[in-house]
């Protein structure tokens, strides 16, 4: 037993309440970090900060969703991410004052600088080890990797810190009649450094467990019907599409992740993403926001 242990041990004996162990001090934010940062900011930390990741962050960089670096030169690849104080008019930040946009078309809404209601980017790349995903009674998904981008941070955990969280939402227009179909879109957060977990581990995921792309499973702002002979049967109305550009589509709505577990001092990495599948045509997009080192 430490010597600040025994202290702690013996003043609990005494009747004192009061006793901290100062040898595991409990981690506070120094978020959040995120004002005056600009929608088309190129710099991948801002990108990082406006998620909320205030303290541990190492480096980050924009990739494709396999990891390797852009041959594009810019303009489309680029087009894919933005830094957002809102998404439409129902989607407000979750922590600090900008969201993260990434987008297989334009990162904006129809009413900022460059929105394109559909963009073929023109550019192709691989795809992360064990996908692509999708319903086993669809067709089975394309491999090929279209117009995708990919926010990779390298975070080294604080002090105090034993897990994190953070919150997302896809949109996609997959939805209503591309769902079921071989090109149907990908959306993950491949995670490696994580407390018992070998290897990568997806933590963008629909409410019910299941890999991100457009299912009866993850629509739920959405109308009700049947499309591709998937019956849609858990919309809850489209209040979050409104001024988005995904107006007549569908999302999930906001999500969190469960407490993803860490060690103070071990480094973790994860690979924030979105893809389209064998064609560069009908575009996906996902909010990420709020993210949190919880003690």
């Amino acid at each position: 037993m430490t010597i600040s242990r025994w202290r702690c041990f013996l003043v609990v004996l005494a009747g004192s309440l009061g006793c901290s162990d100062s040898s595991s001090p409990s981690f506070q934010s120094s978020g959040p970090c995120d004002a005056g940062l600009a929608l088309a900011a190129p710099n991948p930390l801002d990108a990082a900060k406006a998620l909320g990741i205030c303290d541990g962050l190492v480096s980050a960089a924009w990739v494709y969703p396999d990891g390797s670096a852009d041959t594009t030169g810019g303009g489309g690849f680029h087009l894919g991410h933005g830094l957002s104080p809102a998404f439409g008019a129902n989607n407000a930040v979750r922590e600090g004052q900008t969201l993260v946009v990434l987008s297989t078309g334009a990162a904006r809404t129809p009413s900022q600088s460059g929105y394109s209601a559909e963009l073929d980017k023109g550019y192709g790349h691989a795809i992360p080890a064990g996908f692509p995903h999708g319903d086993p009674s669809c067709p089975a998904v394309n491999g090929t990797g279209r117009d995708g981008i990919a926010l990779q941070v390298v975070l080294v955990v604080p002090a105090g810190v034993h897990s994190f969280a953070f919150d997302y939402a896809y949109f996609s227009r997959d939805y209503p009649d591309g769902g079921c179909l071989a090109f149907v879109d990908q959306a993950a957060a491949l995670i490696t450094g994580l407390t018992g977990t070998p290897g990568a581990h997806n933590a963008l995921l629909d409410q019910f467990g299941n890999p991100m792309f457009v299912s009866t499973g993850s629509m739920r702002q959405c109308v009700n019907g049947t499309h591709n002979g998937q019956a849609y049967n858990i919309c809850e109305g489209t209040t979050a599409l409104a001024g988005t550009g995904f107006d007549n589509n569908g999302a999930t709505g906001w999500l969190s992740t469960a407490d993803l577990p860490v060690t103070a001092g071990d480094t973790v990495r994860i690979g924030f993403m979105v893809w389209d599948t064998g064609d560069g045509t009908v575009d996906s997009s996902v909010l990420l926001d709020n993210f949190a080192w919880k003690p």
